[in-house]
């Protein structure tokens, strides 16, 4: 509370934990928050970092929430945090001291936002359990002002997932294998979105990316050296946009390897030159020469492409 004519501004400060209820991070608002951010300046996409979030604890999770109001101008500010990590540290949030992300909201007569992440920096988790490593990311973002990279900052929706993760190499007695994957979708509806390929601006224009893609091996370890049994690579993306300009593209492409081995050929190479008493003398030597080339029982691959109408650009 600020002024000598009444309320003029209000704060709320709060945090939540899951597990280790120890007194570190923000176990004690009421002495780290006394007073309210002096100032809300800056544009209007960063407004909500004036507002301080409580520091990290060592709990299992933990949820911060600073609440801003100012009646004088009527600005709404939200901003939150979480950070998160199992008790044995494999799965946890991405960035420092495990932190899974930002929410930041701004309201006022003229202008909103609710970003839950951000394309740059999204919410975000890590895995690894032995050989086995994953991570997870994601964003939601609205309002009458979208943050970069989006075209022009406009108003709009925007939402996304990533998914990726791998077995790392497994083991066994004589046989191995390993799988990666990579997975995810991109969406986003925006308002007055140039088309410089057609000269137009549209009202609204949305446009969508799904993609999915997966690699992986087998094959047996004899002598000490390892020995690829087969080998495979799948992939297939998908993007659309529209309404006007309507366009559609996919792709699905594929490779495999199986059974292949390098094959060593060995072959005699003979050289023959004169020599002696006025080069009367025929001279000839041998050695053995190798050829190294790869057998496979089958190796390729192929892809299928569909494209149709035009893409804003």
């Amino acid at each position: 509370m600020s002024g000598s004519y009444g309320l003029t501004r209000i704060g709320l400060f709060v945090s939540a934990k899951i597990g280790n209820f120890g007194a570190s991070g923000g176990a004690n608002l009421a002495s780290t928050y006394k007073t309210l951010p002096t100032s809300t300046a800056g544009s209007m996409t960063d407004k909500s970092a004036s507002v301080p979030r409580p520091a990290q604890s060592s709990a299992i999770m933990t949820a911060n929430l600073g609440v801003d109001y100012n009646f004088s101008t009527n600005e709404l500010i939200v901003a939150g945090a979480a950070y998160f990590s199992t008790p044995d540290g494999s799965l946890h949030g991405s960035y420092a001291n495990n932190k899974v992300g930002n929410v930041d909201m701004y309201f006022s007569a003229n202008s909103w936002y609710i970003y839950v992440g951000k394309p740059a920096t999204p919410l975000s988790l890590s895995f690894q359990k032995g050989t086995f490593t994953g991570s997870a990311t994601a964003y939601l973002v609205t309002g009458s002002s979208l943050p970069s990279p989006f075209q022009n900052g406009g108003s709009g929706l925007g939402f996304a997932y990533d998914l990726r993760g791998g077995t790392g190499m497994m083991r066994g007695s004589i046989f191995y294998a390993e799988l990666n994957f990579n997975m995810g979708l991109k969406f986003l509806l925006q308002k007055n979105v140039y088309c410089a390929n057609v000269r137009q601006t549209k009202d609204w224009y949305a446009t969508l990316s799904v993609y999915f893609s997966a690699s992986g091996r087998a094959g047996v370890r004899v002598g000490g050296s390892d020995y690829d049994l087969a080998q495979a690579t799948v992939s297939a993306n998908l993007n659309a946009g529209g309404m006007d300009p309507l366009y559609f593209n996919g792709t699905l492409s594929f490779y495999a390897r199986i059974l292949c081995n390098n094959l060593t050929i060995w072959y005699p190479e003979t050289n023959c030159w004169w020599g002696g008493w006025h080069n009367t003398v025929l001279h000839c030597s041998t050695s053995w020469k190798s050829y190294t080339t790869e057998v496979c029982l089958y190796k390729g691959g192929g892809s299928i492409d569909i494209s149709l109408g035009t893409k804003c650009n």
